[in-house]
């Protein structure tokens, strides 16, 4: 595993660096063997030069991929590209970088569509349809989350429920509403949203549906999927008890969901037996990992 946190670097050094890096690559035959039997890369900060600098020695080995928010993806106008063609079998891609465009992603993911099994995009600056034209070309994708610069159309969602890709994990952070003087999503978005959740219903896990008021169906579907343990979504609906309270014997894994379940429930003390369960789980967890000491600062 690589991984590359620099300092600041004036942008006008930056090719200027990368090739130097580049030429001192091509001048060590194990630098060389070490960069094509690289599986992890983690890039944060002004890595652009890095990006220049390796990719060329990039194989098929490389597996996985993230980039930090400040990281980009270095001077090429398809850097996503030359990655699926130099890393054919990549597995696990996320970017908290803002994209300016889904155009190179899009052509990227689709050639990773049949070992791709991870994909995390935090912003994407353009508001075009990308996800729709990726998902049929996604076959064994099983976390999808897109972040609160990703814009979804009820097309996007439509696309994700039609998916083969056995996802365990959805979250979409950045659900067009209905118009732009109401948080409410459309008619249509909820019903695609809920044919969504019905259709992964056997493989979902973690479900989290953010930046609109959704409807009762798309809750209601929530019962079908009965292995989750994370639920995180606002309905504005008229809602009666059991509209909540079926989760508790239908969801029995179900330990992360909103704060609001309880002011619907006839059922509190079971879901404030949960949150406790949850976090006990959780404090025994910390107890269990291995101290961290360091010396200087």
């Amino acid at each position: 595993m690589l991984e590359w946190i620099p300092g600041f670097e004036q942008d006008n050094l930056i090719a200027e660096h990368g090739k130097k890096l580049n030429g001192l690559i091509s001048a060590k035959p194990h630098a060389i063997k070490c960069l094509r039997e690289l599986k992890n890369l983690t890039l944060g900060g002004q890595s652009d030069w890095v990006i220049d600098g390796i990719l060329p020695y990039l194989s098929s080995n490389l597996s996985s991929l993230f980039l930090s928010q400040d990281c980009s993806m270095g001077s090429s106008s398809t850097p996503f590209v030359d990655l699926s063609q130099r890393c054919s079998h990549l597995r696990s891609l996320v970017l908290r970088q803002t994209l300016d465009t889904s155009n190179d992603l899009e052509q990227a993911c689709k050639a990773w569509g049949e070992t791709m099994e991870e994909l995390m995009v935090s912003s994407i600056e353009d508001m075009r349809d990308w996800v729709s034209q990726v998902m049929p070309f996604m076959k064994v994708l099983r976390v999808l989350h897109l972040g609160p610069g990703c814009s979804l159309s009820s097309e996007s969602i439509g696309a994700i429920a039609s998916a083969e890709s056995p996802l365990e994990e959805i979250s979409l952070g950045d659900i067009l509403p209905a118009d732009g003087e109401s948080m409410k999503a459309s008619d249509e978005t909820n019903q695609v949203l809920a044919n969504m959740i019905v259709a992964h219903s056997s493989t979902l896990q973690l479900l989290e549906l953010r930046c609109v008021d959704l409807g009762k169906n798309v809750l209601l579907s929530c019962k079908k999927a009965r292995q989750l343990h994370t639920l995180d979504l606002s309905v504005q609906a008229m809602l009666e008890a059991p509209d909540i309270d079926d989760l508790l014997d239908l969801c029995t894994e179900l330990a992360w969901f909103p704060l609001w379940f309880q002011l619907h429930s006839a059922r509190r003390g079971e879901w404030e037996a949960r949150i406790r369960t949850r976090d006990d789980a959780e404090k025994w967890t910390l107890t269990q990992e291995p101290t961290v000491s360091s010396l200087g600062t």
